[in-house]
């Protein structure tokens, strides 16, 4: 328990995460942090929500990737966009968020509402991608000024 605290306090000296949760399972062999029920982490000024979130560190114990399943909440604000994802699936890997699994993105400025298969974002570059399928286009709706 008090490696689990030590390691855990680590990460939170090098800036990268502030985690919550109401159960921490670590498993030092695999590098790998399972957090259960009412999951939050924090990342600059980004917050994702979840009641599971797995991540994956390297072997000097920084944040590799994560993964967060069961009905995702994302609160990106990057330098030129920001936005509020829920999906059944976020992943975070090499500064790129993946959402998937009926997403449902606002712009938190414009307020405009987009529908997809998948969204991603990478957060070096602000660029966002949206991809749908054949049984779910993307759907944007847009708020129109009129002249």
């Amino acid at each position: 328990m008090f490696f689990l605290l030590l390691f855990l306090l680590s990460i939170f000296s090098y800036g990268e995460l502030d985690i919550y949760s109401n159960t921490i399972v670590f498993d030092k062999r695999n590098n790998l942090i399972d957090l259960k029920g009412d999951v939050s982490i924090k990342r600059v000024k980004d917050k994702i929500l979840s009641q599971n979130i797995k991540v994956k560190l390297t072997p000097n114990k920084q944040v590799k990737s994560f993964v967060a399943t069961k009905e995702v909440e994302l609160y990106y604000d990057g330098d030129k966009q920001s936005f509020y994802i829920k999906a059944k699936k976020i992943r975070f890997k090499d500064s790129i968020y993946t959402a998937s699994g009926n997403v449902r993105m606002k712009n938190i400025l414009t307020k405009e509402i987009i529908t997809a298969n998948k969204i991603t974002i990478n957060i070096k570059t602000d660029i966002v991608v949206i991809d749908g399928s054949n049984s779910k286009p993307v759907n944007i709706k847009l708020k129109l000024k009129q002249n």
